[in-house]
């Protein structure tokens, strides 16, 4: 996670691990911020890790299955589904402690943030005839946030040495690569009486093939541009008016 993501806040949940064993692991991730609580015997445990160039983090109180802290935002390991779908196999869901879960959240005006990837964040880890999945880990946020940050997502990543799934919290969409694509030529414009001018400026300038196919294709495409603009929006507006939307 913290190689192939760089995120600005890891929480990790049942370490295991306390005391100054979990100190030192900590000092030894890319992190410059961290708080760990005690563990309960070889149970539990919590580790959270930020950079500090990036977030403010200040903590109020801790137990060995809760941090709280001035991140607003409520995510985590809920042990508890909001309904029939959230789980596979197993027993039927408490309707009771589901409804309680459900009933806490609209009090507190906490949205679910949704997510993609894999449905299940948890598992049993057994074979198929005793198998059980439940989603219990979610992120929350209050409308307030949801405004302040609306490209926000969780994504769940696939499972590693852990019978949890990693949960990634992205706060904005990352910019969409630049992607070459390769030239087309296009029939039109051989019916279009600028075109040649086209040609003829790239061959003239160039007597060596090579350069002449990359200057014609470099024109015909500012070409293009110029004189069709964008011909599938164009068509949608068309379209659209013959529909009268």
């Amino acid at each position: 996670m913290a190689v192939n993501h760089f995120p600005s806040v890891m929480i990790i949940t049942e370490t295991r691990i306390g005391g100054d064993r979990a100190t030192r692991i900590c000092e030894d991730l890319p992190f410059d911020g961290f708080f760990v609580t005690d563990t309960i015997g070889y149970a539990e445990g919590l580790w959270l890790q930020w950079k500090k160039e990036k977030v403010d983090i200040f903590m109020l109180s801790s137990t060995e299955q809760e941090i709280h802290a001035t991140v607003k935002l409520l995510l985590g390991d809920f042990n508890e589904v909001l309904s029939s779908e959230d789980k596979f196999g197993g027993r039927n869901i408490n309707l009771n402690r589901a409804l309680d879960f459900k009933e806490c959240l609209d009090s507190c005006s906490l949205l679910d943030l949704g997510f993609s990837g894999p449905k299940f964040t948890w598992s049993n880890l057994r074979q198929v005839s005793d198998l059980i999945l439940d989603r219990i880990d979610r992120c929350f946020a209050n409308p307030s946030w949801r405004l302040l940050y609306p490209e926000a997502s969780v994504t769940h990543l696939p499972r590693v040495f852990s019978d949890h799934c990693l949960v990634l919290l992205e706060l904005s969409k990352a910019p969409p690569a630049s992607i070459n694509r390769p030239f087309c030529f296009q029939t039109m414009w051989l019916h279009h009486p600028g075109f040649l001018d086209v040609v003829r400026e790239a061959w003239e300038h160039e007597s060596i093939l090579s350069s002449a196919i990359k200057l014609f294709t470099n024109k015909a495409t500012l070409w293009n541009k110029t004189m069709f603009g964008n011909l599938f929006a164009r068509k949608r507006r068309l379209l659209a008016r013959i529909n009268g939307t």
